[in-house]
């Protein structure tokens, strides 16, 4: 194989996982998994798994709860309607998605703003911004150890 379809393969697993992460971040489902310690993953958390972590993370009430799950399938299920056209696209399908999702995560939040209080909106606010924080810093982290291993190719 060579150095440019490894450094291929390596873009294609960073945007896929960006794509993963954003469609988690819509829902602020990111800052829990990093809190887990879970490495690679394949798609955005399940509904279940959310719910458990939010509660936690955002003290939900069981009435809370029992709004909230089929609510965030539904939001699951919208994005994924959306999205599935854009996925083949590459990194320009994926420019194009996030515009198209805006509206949606909008909607979606408004919907999060009549279920949650004011403060718990507060913390997965909060979550989200440390959600993203972290991911930018893996991705610094990869980006360095790409341009090092790179180095040591080209040296040998």
């Amino acid at each position: 194989m060579s150095k440019y379809q490894g450094l291929r393969t390596d873009l294609l697993a960073i945007a896929w996982a960006f794509a993963a992460i954003l469609l988690g971040l819509s829902l602020g489902a990111a800052p829990v998994l990093a809190e887990e310690g879970h490495g690679r993953r394949h798609g955005p958390p399940s509904t279940e798994k959310m719910l458990v972590r939010w509660q936690t993370s955002l003290d939900l009430t069981d009435a809370q709860v029992a709004e909230l799950e089929p609510m965030l399938e539904r939001h699951r299920q919208e994005r994924r309607t959306i999205m599935e056209p854009y996925m083949e696209q590459g990194r320009e399908g994926m420019r194009q998605s996030r515009e198209v999702m805006k509206p949606l995560r909008e909607q979606h939040r408004a919907e999060l703003a009549s279920i949650l209080s004011e403060d718990q909106m507060a913390q997965l606010d909060a979550n989200r911004q440390a959600a993203r924080e972290r991911m930018k810093e893996r991705y610094r982290q990869h980006r360095r150890r790409s341009s090092e291993e790179q180095a040591t190719t080209e040296q040998s």
